[in-house]
């Protein structure tokens, strides 16, 4: 009896980077191709090119640096999420700053990460992205700036921190700002 060769056949993730930097852009694409299954099939360099791409692109992750040059990264996550609320979004800091963590998770991210040890929380985080779950490494959820108040990560996702898991959904399309 022959075995079916696509019987385990996982079609490829795609991405969107949005960085408005070509090398940064350049370095994150040779950091993701090193991983499997997942391939970058589109690149943003600013805010108006993300509403471009996420229209032409069935994606499966937007990774959004948190320095847009056109655009308020939290207005374009936002915008991300009202439109297309189940597509998965990793926020990427170049700057070891985490203050920015809590407000992006708040606004719907699925992920957030540093420069820090790149290519593992990259390896990281998509895998746990595309399992249904949130990433954000073990330092943010020390840092009390990230979850300040009464249960920020529960009012944020209607989760509590140790259940950080969703069913992934259909996508839709995204307008204009």
């Amino acid at each position: 009896m022959k075995s079916d060769p696509l019987k385990n056949y996982t079609p490829e993730k795609k991405i969107l980077i949005v960085n408005g930097h070509a090398i940064l852009r350049e370095k994150l694409e040779q950091v993701i191709s090193e991983i499997p299954d997942v391939v970058v099939v589109a690149e943003a360099k600013n805010g108006d090119e993300v509403i471009s791409m996420i229209n032409k692109c069935a994606l499966d992750l937007v990774i959004l640096d948190i320095d847009v040059p056109d655009r308020n990264c939290l207005e374009i996550l936002r915008k991300i999420k009202s439109c297309i609320p189940d597509l998965p979004v990793l926020i990427l800091n170049m700057l070891p700053e985490k203050q920015y963590a809590g407000s992006m998770l708040e606004a719907g991210a699925d992920g957030y990460i540093t420069m820090e040890n790149l290519a593992d929380q990259m390896r990281e985080a998509i895998q746990c992205i595309f399992q249904g779950e949130k990433y954000f490494n073990a330092s943010l959820l020390k840092d009390s700036r990230v979850h300040q108040g009464s249960g920020l990560f529960h009012e944020a996702t209607g989760k509590k921190k140790d259940d950080f898991h969703k069913p992934l959904v259909k996508k839709g399309a995204m307008h204009e700002f």
